[in-house]
């Protein structure tokens, strides 16, 4: 796969076992093969053949093609391998255009995995090669939101599933490397509210999370930070603030999404009625490349 040549970068996705990893992470790289890839004049891919066949057979298969909700990643005794996929775009340069191409690798952690002692060795080594995390918290395990929704809407509520224990659990991990204790931690963070769509009745109606999610070939950098403030409120209203104040004590760049991956709730059987219709499932990883210099980063105006 010629990794000494390729820029590789690393992913992380983590969260507990119902924030919803696994579809998140199949309706995030449908959208880069699909329409983020034309958003960005990018082509988008398994590196291998394990990737394509798995993505395809175990992930897209059964929910774009089976409308059929793919269940929660199973917790083993061997480290899984990751999906790697290949970002490619062009770059201008002096002898013309050339291709530039990233690695990407996403590794779906089953939530209980960092809940029990055998395998926290195997998720640190994997945390600490991250280029970037992608945190999933559930708002709907939040005291402040439980009461909102129906009750068949939320998952059932577990002490170890809480968003702030579940922030609490990766930054832990984090700080248990040498030297990582008494600094900020430096990977960037990308703190995603998921099932968003299941609050929109909460949402004022001026909220950023009401706009249509951006379709301009750079990432939109003040949309992006109305995004965040309003995710920042949200925290404060729903949980009392215990997340932000985490994240704001601990992590040196970490950024608030709010995102859909399936744009409704699936009915009694797990079944995925009239097809997904994500929201804004790329923006935390859009972010990740435009903080690794993959793509460009200004706001609406072109600044």
């Amino acid at each position: 796969m010629n990794f000494g040549r390729i820029r590789s970068r690393m992913i992380a996705l983590v969260g507990a076992r119902d924030a919803g990893k696994t579809v998140f992470m199949t309706v995030l790289i449908h959208e880069l093969m699909n329409r983020v890839g034309a958003r960005f004049n990018a082509s988008v891919g398994g590196s291998d053949d394990h990737t394509r066949h798995r993505f395809h057979a175990d992930y897209e298969t059964p929910l774009y093609e089976e409308a059929r909700l793919l269940g929660a990643t199973r917790r083993t005794g061997v480290t899984r391998e990751p999906l790697v996929f290949r970002f490619t775009t062009q770059r201008r340069g002096l002898a013309g255009r050339r291709p530039q191409h990233t690695l990407l690798s996403f590794f779906d952690t089953a939530g209980e995995d960092l809940t029990s002692g055998e395998s926290v060795e195997a998720n640190l080594r994997y945390l600490n090669n991250a280029d970037g995390i992608i945190l999933l918290l559930d708002p709907l395990q939040m005291e402040g939101t439980r009461q909102l929704v129906p009750a068949r809407t939320r998952a059932p509520g577990r002490v170890e599933n809480r968003p702030l224990d579940m922030l609490g659990r990766v930054t832990d991990l984090l700080m248990s490397r040498p030297g990582a204790a008494n600094r900020l931690i430096q990977v960037p963070m990308a703190v995603c509210l998921t099932k968003i769509d299941a609050l929109h009745g909460e949402l004022d109606e001026g909220s950023p999370l009401h706009r249509p999610q951006p379709t301009a070939p750079f990432f939109d950098e003040s949309d992006s930070q109305d995004v965040h403030a309003q995710i920042q409120q949200l925290l404060h209203r729903w949980d009392g603030g215990g997340v932000d104040g985490h994240v704001g004590n601990h992590y040196r760049n970490a950024r608030y999404f709010g995102v859909s991956a399936l744009g409704g709730v699936p009915d009694e059987g797990n079944r995925v009625r009239g097809g997904v219709r994500p929201y804004r499932v790329a923006d935390p990883f859009l972010w990740m490349l435009s903080e690794f210099g993959v793509i460009p980063a200004r706001d609406a105006a072109g600044t």
